[in-house]
């Protein structure tokens, strides 16, 4: 109860409260102090996501940081703080939807597995935008693979009733498409840490010009 008060100075008392019980993994009331030191920019893995923000900068969007794990709690999330219509995006590279959402065992700490998960995900104005895949060699393509074939349905299912909506190929920038520039376009996010990390200055053409 401590620690929430000295977090609702700075979080809505619901959150500050939510907060406190996540960081109090045993449950037996108290936080390890090294869990809140990790927070701090002392924390190498901070250190490295702070840098990948002020990569983002240079795109001129604003950037959400939260500690939501899956896109289902981050749709509500988001819903309550907006009455708009929220989109979130999924795909690009060979990160495909059916790899970001259609993996069954991502959703095992769900009742109602992954019918649940997609209710919340879907709940109110809430829809999806599926970017086609770029893969390694340049090729884009809109074709999905699924893990499961009851999974493929639930995908056609929630594209009929238009709470999935594919960007087809037509609607995307020119560098994108094509194979003569769309290299940088082919990366994962992984591969471009992985390369920073050996320090191959190859992971600057994944990367948009400050």
């Amino acid at each position: 109860d401590n620690l929430a008060k000295v977090f609702a100075k700075k979080l809505p008392e619901d959150e500050a409260l939510q907060l406190a019980k996540d960081l109090d993994v045993d449950g037996g009331g108290k936080v390890v102090l090294d869990q809140v030191l990790g927070w701090t920019e002392r924390c190498a893995n901070n250190v490295e996501f702070l840098d990948r923000f002020k990569m983002l900068q240079a795109l001129k969007l604003p950037v959400l940081v939260s500690g939501v794990g899956s896109d289902s709690q981050l749709s509500s999330y988001l819903g309550r703080y907006t009455n708009a219509p929220i989109v979130l995006a999924v795909g690009g590279g060979n990160y495909d939807i059916g790899r970001g959402i259609f993996q069954e065992k991502n959703y095992s700490t769900y009742k109602g597995g992954m019918l649940e998960a997609f209710g919340k995900l879907f709940a109110g104005n809430v829809r999806m935008f599926q970017y086609p895949n770029i893969s390694p060699e340049g090729e884009v393509s809109e074709n999905v693979e699924f893990s499961a074939g009851s999974t493929e349905y639930l995908h056609r299912f929630l594209v009929e009733q238009e709470k999935i909506v594919s960007i087809e190929p037509t609607y995307m920038n020119s560098f994108a498409v094509s194979k003569e520039s769309n290299e940088p376009y082919r990366g994962q996010s992984e591969d471009v840490v992985q390369l920073m990390r050996n320090g191959d200055p190859e992971w600057q053409k994944y990367v948009p010009d400050e």
